[in-house]
């Protein structure tokens, strides 16, 4: 039974990796994949048109109405200045922005990460085009 021409060219092309000294590309394009799979949930809470403003907004007013309820209960003044100051610094509240801020530097090491495996890919390619170039120039 005869290989299909896919395998034949993945065959092929891992002999040529291997001959050039470069990784192969189906294991870094697996491991990049793994990353943006990984990275996927924090681009869409954190990047450009991301839900973590509406995500804080929301927290914010939860803690707003607990807190809001709590004074109007202790018969306290309840102004909206004071309101919105312990909301702010409510522990709910701060524990949400210290775990978004956590969240956006494993983010940050996450697109790092899938950078340097496009960086080593796009190396690659200046690689594989310099050896070509100078095996046509060697003949």
């Amino acid at each position: 039974m005869q290989k299909p021409d896919a395998v034949i060219a993945r065959d092929l092309r891992s002999e040529v990796e291997h001959r050039i000294g470069i990784e192969p590309i189906d294991q870094l394009l697996h491991d990049r994949s793994e990353l943006v799979k990984q990275v996927s949930s924090l681009r869409a809470r954190y990047g450009s048109f991301g839900t973590w403003d509406a995500i804080r907004k929301t927290e914010l007013a939860k803690v707003a109405q607990l807190v809001r309820a709590e004074k109007a209960r202790d018969g306290g003044k309840v102004t909206e200045a004071l309101i919105e100051e312990s909301a702010h610094a409510d522990g709910r509240y701060v524990d949400q922005i210290i775990r978004a801020t956590e969240e956006r530097a494993e983010w940050a090491k996450l697109e790092d990460q899938i950078q340097a495996i496009n960086d080593k890919i796009s190396r690659d390619q200046a690689l594989c085009r310099f050896v070509a170039a100078e095996v046509s120039l060697s003949r």
